[in-house]
């Protein structure tokens, strides 16, 4: 069973000190793997795509995740690009042609490697949605991407005689995020697997109090909100569903 822990780089800078959470505060014991959040696609100083720190010591922070296998071998080590903050632009702009993202996948792996990760994860929030920046265009560059990413790290390991790295990505639940942006069958095929961005479900944005991880639904909650729970989610998304073995919640 996979069981997948996050380290947020920002949560360096909390100042209640019963907040702050460091690499050392990790209990490698909970995880097969870890996702280091998060990393930005952006343009390299020779004008093609890769990835990019977030925070200045970032690199510090990737060698002191990366050495919890000290502890525990087995354990994988992620980096995820993306989140929310970062916004769809960028992704819209790297992802728009075959050109664009050889480049990205041809960086992003030498940055992997050199930094001693085990994959990437993809947080892109999210292709094909309007309201966030992407057209409709984007579900199927994004699925471009996907393909190309497996296919281009397949040919990493057989060239350099390493462990092929991990493709994952972290997808909304919602609907109709699922179907404005996301192409399945493909994403089964090509991911290793897919995170299920089972949270932020409710929030301050909403006048009413709901759990942001509800499993399921309240027996008080009208017809829409009832739809607003894990449960209920993945149940309308069938075809994750299908492939429960490449699916994590």
């Amino acid at each position: 069973m996979k069981v997948g822990c996050w380290f947020t780089n920002w949560a360096q800078h909390r100042s209640d000190l019963a907040a702050k959470f460091l690499p050392e505060d990790i209990d490698v014991n909970l995880c097969t793997h870890i996702y280091y959040a998060f990393a930005k696609v952006d343009r390299g100083t020779n004008g093609e795509f890769t990835v990019k720190p977030y925070e200045g010591n970032d690199f510090e922070l990737y060698s002191r995740v990366i050495g919890l296998k000290h502890y525990k071998p087995t354990l994988k080590v992620l980096l995820a690009v993306g989140g929310w903050t970062h916004g769809t632009a960028a992704f819209n702009e790297m992802s728009a042609t075959a050109v664009t993202r050889g480049q990205f996948l041809r960086n992003t792996i030498a940055y992997l490697r050199l930094h001693g990760f085990d994959g990437l994860d993809y947080d892109w929030e999210y292709p094909g949605v309007a309201w966030r920046g992407s057209g409709p265009e984007t579900k199927q560059q994004f699925s471009d991407l996907v393909k190309e990413t497996r296919l281009t790290f397949e040919k990493d390991a057989t060239d350099t005689g390493k462990e092929r790295l991990l493709a994952t990505a972290s997808v909304g639940v919602s609907s109709y995020i699922v179907e404005a942006g996301y192409d399945i069958p493909t994403m089964n095929t090509y991911l290793d697997w897919t995170n299920l961005m089972s949270y932020d479900l409710h929030g301050s944005w909403e006048a009413f109090l709901g759990h942001h991880t509800a499993l399921y639904a309240r027996s008080d909650e009208d017809s829409t909100q009832a739809q607003i729970n894990v449960v209920h989610s993945n149940e309308k998304d069938t075809e994750f569903q299908s492939s429960v073995n490449r699916t994590c919640v």
